[in-house]
């Protein structure tokens, strides 16, 4: 079911971000809206989270995450 609270721009949507931070050389998964963040070595290992936490939310479809370089920029969006 999907929560009308949660999200920006539309309310059935949920939006995540991938983000890097250069004081613990971590890559972050987290949500947007939300206190649910976790770190990682990798890039590839925070995307795999936030897929998992789509899969088990079952917002397929109504779900973006934004993901960022090593300096902060966005570099891609993704549905998932």
């Amino acid at each position: 079911m999907i929560n009308a609270e949660k999200g920006q721009g539309s309310l059935n949507s949920y939006f995540f971000h991938v983000t890097f931070h250069k004081d613990d050389s971590k890559w972050y998964a987290l949500e947007v809206n939300s206190a649910r963040r976790e770190a990682f070595d990798t890039k590839e290992a925070a995307m795999d989270q936030v897929r998992e936490w789509v899969e088990d939310m079952g917002i397929s479809g109504f779900s973006h995450v934004s993901i960022h370089d090593e300096h902060g920029k966005i570099r891609s969006t993704e549905s998932l």
